[in-house]
């Protein structure tokens, strides 16, 4: 019985032994032939007892194991008279650590995978999606459960056939890579742009897919294209601007230069990249240009500079330059210039301070002032007559030394010109003197406009010399009103008897008596008609009228009225060459100035020819322009001013008084106007007259 338990006892221990040592090595069955006899070996000497034996055969054992099979003996002992030794292997504890820690990294790699601002998809060799990381949401707005096992289901129809080659070339190559930018629908339905980077990793075990990186760039994209716009702005404005635009480095190097640097220095923009504008700068300006390098550097405001550069041809040209430096943290990065030309403008002023010397000599005013009216040049004469130095009114404008200011505009605001015609000037200390002024401008071959010059003489003197001639002639005027109202009355008197020296005493007085009777009377009338025409040309001026507005169609019908008999009898034909326009001025004046000029019209008409008369008008800036055109004898040439003179005739003619010029000239100066006859084309004379838009009163 005994012996019977102790042989089963034996297959028992044989059988858990076998099973300890399965157990202990967990792939036993994959280990090399080698190993399995050894094992074999340390089984049949526990069956046999040899203690020894089986411990040598375990020590061999675990020398002969790999790093990743190491055993340890627990025990050695006899069960029933059988030796039995309890060992295991190492090898699972070492195997659990190492998974737990690749679970660990696994764990912290997807998580670092799934919260990326990048998505990633895999592909099988069906091409079909397997797997998407979570972060396709920060990509395209998609749960990774929307995605579709196709990806092509979401690309732009544009960019389809492209991404089919690219998948087809990923899955053709091995290690290939393809990179590229195409159009996803986004989850709210737009396209935006996804940077896509594909690698080929079928032939890696552990892989075994192709991986394809996403990543939105749609901001970018934008962002860029906002730059590029800005930039074609830039380029745009800056390519079509006369001035230089340039852009420099922290040197002062060119990185962009404007092709208008062509048309002012001669070089192509490219020739000058990488240059200092101090490479092509005169010597002798160097000194500013460090100080201005210095001054942007910085950081600090400075003024226009201007310095000379040298032309490709080998001649210098003068600029002016704004610049405004580029700052990063304080530190300067570079700067952007406008340059311009002002060649002409330093040539101008070069050639004003050669004539300084000969304008400080005059006794005139002379004045410069640019085109905003500044005063650029202020002579010796101008110091006189206003009072004030060169060094005050430099870069002031005049306006505070007229009133009132009258100028001439010449398309510019009338602020920025010098005054015109006599001023009443103000000097530094208050007091008022007069001025007779010209202004003229100078302007470049491209009718640019450089400066007004301003030459003005103090005409106090004259104007007083004026004021007594006036005086006297107002004295004469009334005299001549006088004398000839009180000749009225003898002259009336010499008539009246004459005519009762006939009536009564006619048949005692022969033929040639009665004749020399009528001489007289006839002289008489002559008289009294000159009388009448003196007087007429004594009051044009002092009846006291106001101002207002007068129509000319109005009054030339009037006219008309006033010369029915004449124009009946001498068949005259009057019109207008058109609708006559309102005017402001002395309606009474206005009146006696046409009908005098209409009357002489039909006056001096030719033998047999019926006069035609046209009044026509035009109109200027600041004033009306009248005509009256005859066909009739004509004034010659050598006559046209002296007709306008009291008591000229033409040709020796004793038609008339010789008044009715001499009062129209008299009516023109009143309304500020001018006077004048031409010679008409074929036969007849036109006479014109103007009168000023706006009216100062000037009768007494």
């Amino acid at each position: 019985m005994k012996a019977m338990m102790r042989k089963n006892a034996k297959y028992a221990l044989l059988l858990l032994t076998g099973l300890l040592i399965a157990a202990g090595s967990i792939l036993m069955v994959y280990a090399s032939v080698e190993r399995q006899k050894l094992r074999m070996s340390i089984a049949s000497l526990v069956l046999t007892g040899k203690k020894t034996d089986t411990i040598q055969a375990i020590r061999q054992l675990e020398e002969f194991n790999s790093y990743s099979d190491t055993w340890s003996i627990i025990s050695i002992g006899t069960i029933l008279g059988t030796l039995v030794i309890t060992f295991f292997s190492l090898r699972r504890q070492q195997e659990k650590s190492v998974e737990l820690k690749l679970l660990r990294q696994k764990q912290c790699f997807m998580a670092a995978f799934e919260q990326s601002s990048d998505a990633f998809i895999l592909m099988n060799r069906k091409e079909e999606i397997f797997f998407t990381s979570a972060s396709i949401k920060n990509v395209l707005g998609y749960e990774k459960e929307q995605m579709s096992a196709d990806l092509t289901g979401h690309v732009h129809p544009d960019d389809l056939s492209k991404v089919q080659a690219h998948i087809s070339r990923l899955f053709q190559e091995p290690s290939s890579e393809v990179r590229d930018v195409i159009m996803i629908r986004h989850s709210d339905g737009t396209y935006h742009c996804i940077e896509t980077i594909g690698r080929n990793l079928l032939h890696v075990p552990e892989i075994n897919s192709v991986i394809i990186n996403l990543r939105n760039i749609n901001a970018d994209m934008q962002a860029r294209e906002k730059l590029r716009e800005s930039e074609k702005r830039f380029r745009m404005v800056a390519e079509n601007m006369r001035d230089i635009v340039s852009i420099h480095d922290e040197k002062g190097c060119y990185t962009y230069i404007s092709p208008s640097i062509t048309e002012l220095l001669g070089y192509q923009p490219e020739e000058l990249l990488g240059m200092s504008p101090l490479h092509f700068c005169h010597p002798d300006d160097h000194k500013n240009m460090f100080g201005s390098y210095r001054s942007i550097s910085e950081g600090r405001y400075f003024s226009p500079l201007e310095f000379r550069l040298k032309h490709k041809n080998d001649y210098y040209v003068w600029v002016e330059t704004l610049t405004r430096p580029f700052f990063d943290r304080g530190r300067l990065t570079g700067f952007q210039s406008e340059t311009r030309d002002i060649t002409e403008q330093k040539l101008l002023e070069h050639e004003l301070q050669f004539q300084a010397a000969i304008l400080d000599e005059l006794n005139e005013s002379v004045i410069a002032t640019n085109s905003q009216g500044r005063v650029i040049y202020w002579n010796k004469g101008a110091e006189r007559i206003f009072g004030y130095t060169a060094h005050e009114m430099s870069g002031k404008k005049t306006n505070h030394l007229f009133e009132p200011v009258q100028a001439q505009t010449s398309g510019e605001t009338w602020e920025n010109v010098p005054a015109t015609g006599e001023l009443v000037a103000i000097r530094k200390d208050k007091s008022e003197t007069v001025l007779e002024a010209r202004t003229t401008s100078m302007q470049n071959g491209k009718q640019k406009t450089l400066c007004h010059i301003q030459v003005a003489a103090d005409i106090s003197e004259r104007k007083q010399a004026e004021e007594k001639v006036k005086a006297a002639y107002g004295e004469l005027e009334q005299f001549a009103y006088a004398t000839s109202h009180d000749l009225q009355e003898p002259l009336r008197m010499v008539s009246g008897f004459l005519t009762l020296l006939e009536k009564r005493y006619g048949d005692l007085i022969d033929a040639q008596g009665k004749e020399f009777i009528h001489f007289a009377i006839d002289g008489s009338k002559r008289m009294s008609t000159l009388i009448q025409h003196l007087l007429l040309y004594s009051r044009t001026g002092r009846s006291g009228e106001s101002i207002r507005q007068v129509d000319m169609d109005k009054l030339l019908d009037n006219v008309r009225m006033n010369l029915y008999r004449s124009i009946e009898e001498s068949g005259a034909k009057i019109t207008a060459s058109g609708k006559l326009p309102v005017i402001s001025g002395y309606a009474a004046e206005l009146e006696r100035l046409l009908q005098n000029l209409l009357e002489n019209a039909i006056k001096y008409h030719r033998e047999g020819v019926p006069p035609e008369i046209t009044v026509g008008f035009s109109e200027g800036e600041s004033e009306w322009q009248f005509q009256v055109e005859d066909n009739g004898t004509g004034v010659p040439t050598d006559q046209n001013k002296r007709i306008f003179e009291p008591f000229t005739r033409i040709g020796g003619s004793k038609r008339g008084s010789g008044l009715g010029l001499a009062t129209c000239s008299k009516i023109a100066r009143i309304h500020r106007g001018k006077i004048s006859c031409e010679p008409r084309l074929g036969n007849g004379s036109v006479f014109k007259f103007t009168i000023p838009k706006f009216m100062e009163p000037q009768l007494s």
